[in-house]
């Protein structure tokens, strides 16, 4: 990847009700003193929200986050988008990624036919959702628990794990190799297995199947998230 010398901070809308500020360019120590006076207008205007477009970011790394930090402790409302895949990466890793509001937000991540990849999976979910209540958080891994444990059950090949974090609701899907649908059931109080299904049909707002091209399927479920939010002072 190479790096566009520089960096700036152009405004693209300005309205009482919403700020978007675009970054471009290198957002290293040097790039982010370019951008600070810029920065520092923008947040000084009395709009409801500050979006930051991310879009034209050609390298990153921690003086850029601190940058990103510092915005969100300043802003009432802030949402980041335009977020290119090596900066998603870098707010995966970094542990960031639920801290700030993220406009369409998608990451992939494929798990082999272990029985540790259920943990693994709840795991790697409960990054797009750190800045949610217990409740939801709680909602969340139950949801791909279940998911990821019926893919892998049914699979012999593993299961990849989509998550697409986007306005008012988190979209998780796990697409597996087995033939076999998946069916919604009653299980009876002896029945020791069953359950799943009827769990994630109960936590969801809205769940259902995508059979593959060939072989295989997905299943998805949509789950409601509570205003989401980025730290303010």
């Amino acid at each position: 990847m190479a790096d566009r010398p520089g960096a700036t901070a152009r405004l693209v809308t300005d309205r009482s009700d919403a700020t978007v500020l675009a970054l471009d360019g290198v957002l290293d120590i040097a790039g982010v003193d370019a951008v600070r006076p810029d920065v520092a207008s923008a947040l000084d205007r009395d709009s409801g929200r500050l979006t930051l477009d991310l879009a034209g970011v050609s390298f990153m790394d921690s003086s850029g986050l601190a940058l990103l930090i510092e915005i969100a402790n300043r802003a009432e409302d802030l949402q980041l988008t335009g977020l290119p895949a090596h900066l998603r990466r870098l707010l995966e890793i970094t542990g960031l990624l639920g801290h700030f509001q993220v406009d369409g937000v998608t990451s992939r991540r494929r798990f082999d036919d272990s029985l540790v990849a259920i943990g693994e999976a709840r795991a790697w979910t409960a990054t797009f959702v750190e800045d949610q209540a217990d409740r939801v958080r709680d909602v969340v891994a139950l949801v791909v628990s279940e998911l990821c444990t019926n893919a892998l059950l049914h699979s012999p090949s593993g299961f990849e794990l989509r998550v697409e974090r986007s306005g008012d609701s988190l979209l998780v899907e796990v697409g597996d190799d087995g033939a076999a649908l998946p069916v919604l059931r009653d299980a009876a109080p002896e029945d020791p297995h069953g359950r799943g299904l009827r769990i994630v049909d109960e936590l969801a707002t809205d769940w259902g199947v995508v059979p593959a091209d060939g072989s295989g399927k997905a299943v998805w479920a949509r789950i409601a998230l509570e205003g989401a939010h980025s730290t303010s002072s």
